[in-house]
């Protein structure tokens, strides 16, 4: 009986010749190019472009990588209560938008943005932005196909262009009536958003346009025990969504009392409920600070903080870095051999003491320590899959066949029997 060889696929450069006569064929008859190789640069399942959201953990447990943020060619989700902090990610997205380079497009229907606000988070009002408010459902999709097909057309994909509709809660659908209780009403936004989310949603992964869709929790009176939170607008944005981004407030700060009490800041929690980019459900806490803007700084300083000491690069060499935390911050970098214990005033190539509120400047806005903070947070936050350099054993065409040969020759050997 012949022995049955295991059969693992390898990984080649070349594409085989019936792939490529499949590809031609496929385009040939749809008359534009729909069929790709997976690592063809133009296949839109490929994400080769990210946008930042200005705060470097959110970018990374979305992407799950260094510079990374929301994926362009997909829809993003930003979810949460009033006050939270989902118009401010908007605009911190659409200035890194215009900062590579890109255009922004943002349907206003809430008449949300405010102009000196807007500007001192980096954003630029006049020339590469267009803001269009009073809308309805339909005609937002309308005006979203005609940004793809005629502007896409005429200047194809050299310049980065990002969406953003806020909020699909305050939207109305063209068919809703004035009655407040019309059964025959139920349900027309819902079949407006599904039907234009079917439209668009391979447009934008074509076109490489990033699509945010900003939209209020609701609380759902169906739900006795647990998470009562609902999104309005039906189930198909999260199902079309490849990010759904949850934030929540979480403590608030504010000066004075009585008449002379005035906010100074709130933490918001952003959680990432669906992800088809990285691990889901992780989380990370920001600051906004009413005057300065979003900020990140001691929910980093807590990540590192808790982090085991790490071997880094620096300056061309490798050195162990330690954060210790407390009233006071101390950031050492250290040679193991020399200084084992890693203490701040033994030997060492670094360091830094600095109190909470001097973090910014101290730490985190000194470049020499720039590079070491990207491998902490490489270390912290990128999850690589285990299987990626495994061999995959298959049941392909080929084992079949080696199953088939045995077989036959069992056959064989009973027939001579």
């Amino acid at each position: 009986m012949a022995t049955r060889k295991k059969t693992t696929t390898k990984r080649t450069d070349q594409v085989d010749e019936l792939v490529v006569d499949m590809i031609t064929s496929l385009n040939k008859e749809a008359k534009e190019k729909v069929a790709f190789t997976f690592d063809d640069e133009d296949n839109p399942s490929n994400i080769v472009e990210w946008i930042s959201t200005g705060l470097k953990g959110l970018d990374y447990i979305i992407s799950n990588r260094s510079n990374g943020g929301i994926p362009v060619g997909r829809i993003t989700n930003i979810v949460g209560e009033e006050g939270a902090g989902k118009t401010l990610l908007a605009t911190k997205l659409a200035a890194e938008c215009q900062k590579g380079g890109g255009v922004v497009v943002y349907f206003d229907v809430e008449s949300a943005l405010s102009a000196e606000f807007s500007e001192a988070l980096g954003l630029d009002r006049k020339s590469t932005m267009l803001v269009a408010g009073n809308l309805y459902i339909e005609k937002i999709f309308e005006m979203m196909e005609t940004i793809i097909e005629h502007i896409r057309v005429n200047y194809g994909k050299k310049k980065q262009i990002m969406i953003i509709w806020d909020s699909i809660a305050a939207t109305p659908s063209k068919e809703e009536d004035a009655e407040a209780y019309d059964k025959a009403q139920m349900g027309v936004r819902a079949r407006a958003i599904s039907k234009g989310l079917r439209k668009i949603t391979q447009k934008i992964a074509n076109q490489r346009i990033a699509l945010v869709l900003i939209n209020q929790l609701r609380m759902d009176l169906r739900v006795t025990y647990g998470d009562n939170s609902i999104q309005p607008g039906g189930k198909a944005i999260p199902y079309h969504s490849s990010v759904i981004v949850k934030v929540n407030k979480k403590n608030f700060e504010s000066v004075g009392a009585g008449e002379k009490k005035e906010g100074v800041s709130v933490d918001c929690r952003a959680k990432i409920v669906k992800n088809r980019c990285g691990p889901p459900q992780r989380e990370w806490t920001f600051t906004i600070d009413y005057t300065k803007g979003p900020h990140e700084h001691e929910t980093l300083l807590r990540m590192m903080g808790r982090m085991d000491p790490e071997l880094v690069d620096y300056d061309g060499d490798k050195y162990m870095f330690n954060l210790s935390t407390g009233a006071w911050n101390t950031a050492v970098l250290y040679d193991p051999e020399a200084n084992p214990a890693g203490k701040a005033d033994g030997e060492v190539i670094k360091t830094v003491k600095f109190q909470k509120g001097s973090a910014p400047e101290k730490f985190f806005g000194d470049e020499d320590w720039s590079g070491v903070i990207e491998q902490c947070m490489d270390l912290a936050f990128v999850k690589k899959y285990k299987f990626a350099d495994s061999e995959i054993d298959t049941s392909s065409a080929f084992e079949v066949q080696s199953i088939l040969s045995d077989m036959e020759e069992m056959a064989d050997n009973l027939e001579s029997q």
